[in-house]
């Protein structure tokens, strides 16, 4: 049989939700290879060579005839269209103009049908038609989580799998960090070291006083102000902490920005951009503590990878990233900064932290890409 996989997300250098996703699924399906399986990648440019090693039964294919826009309308829908595979995989949301009839289609998120009010105009209107497209002419779709699932009803697409991503953390990176016993008295800042991270255009930034953080998009839908506002209450019994949020800017980015300016802490919240994956993983794995305030997702994959990594997190008490956590994070109504400030002050506390944290190292284990690139296949097979 041969398999086809759009993997031009795969390229991405600095890698959000979609493009982490593309890799990962990738290259687990490339160590779970049935073996009556041909697979083709087809790309924008030669793939990374983690990706990797390229054979008869696993190779790549460039596309990259101009125009320089238009990959999926024009280069992919022109290649399916002359040499179509048995089935196509989509590991982001749309199909090429031209697809084999039996293609399979991540979609990752619909909240912009629930919720408008959080994405530009253009931007739903656009996600609406892909997707009113994708459940139409898609023989499978794949979202990662129940929450996803209930929200695609409305599409009523032909046949639907929940399967939730995973986590695989390479180089793992350690750094000292202040103990917590006393609630997180950081007067004697030499207990934390300097830990250098590119910050943005900035260079190199030395990031020594203790800090909550946040990865992710940063946008409207992130619900980051009531974040922000609580850390700001927080800041005025716990001075010294700060909140690092790393993420590409995106829609209502600005109002974000003035938001966390305007809330007191300023000084003490730093937008970091998006960082190299090393760069990322290091903040993530010696923070205090992650904050997740979104509700409105897919999934909440930051919310895994910290867990991974012993560290506590505290999340909003309903969506997707809810479902994910189970009980082994601080849930907080994701409308009441005073909560949220609480929960902060709780998670600087021994007593807090060590359950949390053996809870989410539990948690975490029961998502792995091996396991989800197993149920992938299973979803590609099962249409020949």
């Amino acid at each position: 049989m041969l398999i086809g996989i759009d993997a031009s997300r795969a390229e991405a250098k600095l890698k959000t939700g979609v493009e982490r996703y593309s890799f990962e699924i990738i290259r687990a399906m490339r160590d779970t290879l049935p073996l009556n399986a041909e697979v083709v990648l087809y790309s924008y440019e030669p793939l990374p060579t983690e990706l990797g090693p390229w054979s008869d039964q696993w190779r790549n294919k460039v596309l990259n005839w101009p125009p320089k826009y238009g990959w999926t309308a024009l280069r992919l829908s022109w290649e399916m269209w002359r040499h179509a595979p048995d089935v196509l995989f989509v590991p982001g949301y749309r199909l090429p103009f031209f697809a084999p009839k039996k293609s399979v289609v991540t979609i990752h998120d619909a909240s912009f049908l629930e919720y408008p009010e959080l994405y530009a105009p253009d931007d739903r209107a656009r996600q609406i038609k892909t997707l009113l497209d994708t459940c139409k002419r898609a023989s499978a779709v794949i979202v990662p989580s129940e929450y996803t699932k209930t929200q695609l009803a409305a599409c009523k697409p032909a046949n639907i799998a929940v399967i939730p991503l995973g986590v695989r953390i390479d180089e793992p990176l350690t750094h000292p960090t202040i103990p917590y016993t006393k609630g997180g008295d950081v007067s004697n800042e030499a207990s934390l070291p300097p830990l250098k991270v590119r910050g943005g255009r900035r260079g190199y930034d030395s990031v020594k006083n203790p800090y909550f953080i946040f990865v992710g998009r940063v946008d409207k839908k992130k619900n980051l102000e009531v974040a922000i506002d609580g850390f700001a209450k927080f800041l005025t019994t716990h001075p010294g902490y700060k909140f690092i949020i790393v993420g590409r800017p995106s829609y209502g980015f600005e109002e974000i920005k003035a938001h966390a300016e305007a809330s007191g802490a300023g000084e003490s919240i730093e937008f970091k951009g998006p960082l190299p994956d090393k760069e990322m993983y290091t903040l993530l794995r010696n923070a205090t503590a992650l904050l997740h305030p979104c509700p409105v997702e897919g999934f909440g994959l930051p919310v895994i990878e910290a867990m991974s990594m012993s560290v506590p997190v505290i999340t909003a008490d309903h969506g997707a990233a809810y479902e994910a956590a189970a009980d082994a994070a601080l849930q907080v109504r994701p409308t009441d900064p005073e909560k949220w400030a609480q929960a902060m002050d709780q998670i600087t506390f021994d007593i807090f932290r060590t359950p949390l944290i053996e809870k989410g190292l539990t948690r975490s284990k029961q998502f792995t890409w091996p396991r989800a690139a197993e149920a992938t296949w299973n979803v590609l097979t099962n249409l020949l």
